[in-house]
């Protein structure tokens, strides 16, 4: 189900931005309205298919304020984390938009949003349907399954990527023609930055698993520290390097801070994977 609305909230999040650029013209606040229309449908169906009552709402009142505590413990770096992942993508468009103008941003903010689209539909519904999967088994203390399973989202995701490359690499004239007779707008020349960004894309993407072993023993402030050593290599990428040589390096800064990503919140967790079938709490 998981996967099922992820999916289905991806396609929507392109197709009604389109039919409100088509129908309607290409101003910014038509694209919101399609964007706010698909997030909306899968929120709009769980509210009508899945069974709210006052009942399951105030039973929440019967729980420990311990019970609160070690919710907002493991909540609250998860929403820095958030936010701090989310400032990647503005200080990228920012200092482009600073250095050269707001075409180029718009030429890059497009290519990244269609990557990460892509990413959305192929490879986040897994990261979705592992994660409950994973805590499920790990709470009832069944650590070999979560960690086989864990392995195995790793090992379909690196599949479903090879398989991409491969295809971009084979159909790389076609696909571009393709894009540009979708997107009439798109400049050709700035074709080279696909590639770059679907990798940095795929990394980021990886970095969501790769960092369960963290989840998992609880240590979401390590994920925080992690974010936070990227978003400096980021924002020294940009400054140092994004005048001299172009959109180029931001798009390999956006790979370079997703590997930093991925290392840092190893070398974090390092200490914990001997812990992983061992432990017994009960995790979030």
């Amino acid at each position: 189900m998981v996967i099922v609305v992820s999916s289905i909230q991806s396609i929507l999040s392109l197709i009604f931005p389109l039919f409100f650029i088509y129908y309607f013209g290409s101003e910014v606040k038509y694209i919101i309205i399609g964007l706010t229309i698909a997030y909306l449908g899968s929120t709009i169906k769980n509210i009508f298919f899945k069974s709210l009552s006052l009942k399951n709402i105030f039973k929440y009142k019967e729980k420990s304020n311990s019970i609160l505590f070690e919710l907002f413990k493991f909540g609250w770096p998860l929403s820095i984390w958030l936010t701090v992942s989310l400032a990647l993508q503005f200080f990228d468009r920012f200092f482009i938009s600073y250095y050269y103008d707001y075409t180029l941003t718009g030429v890059y903010a497009g290519f990244y949003d269609l990557v990460v689209r892509i990413f959305s539909i192929l490879i986040f519904p897994i990261t979705m349907a592992v994660h409950p999967r994973m805590m499920s088994l790990w709470n009832k203390s069944h650590h070999s399954d979560a960690i086989s399973i864990w392995k195995m989202a790793m090992l379909i995701q690196i599949f479903i990527f090879s398989c991409i490359c491969i295809i971009v690499q084979l159909f790389f004239e076609e696909i571009t023609f393709c894009l540009i007779w979708i997107f009439s707008d798109l400049n050709p020349q700035y074709f080279h930055l696909l590639m770059p960004l679907l990798i940095g894309g795929f990394i980021w993407q990886f970095a969501l698993l790769i960092h369960k072993p963290i989840e998992l023993n609880q240590k979401t402030h390590f994920m925080l520290i992690s974010i936070a050593i990227s978003l400096i290599v980021n924002l020294c990428g940009n400054i140092i390097f994004l005048p001299k040589y172009g959109l180029i390096i931001t798009a390999y800064t956006f790979i370079l801070s997703g590997v930093v990503y991925i290392i840092s919140s190893s070398i974090l967790s390092f200490s914990f994977y001997k812990t992983l079938f061992i432990r017994r709490d009960p995790i979030i």
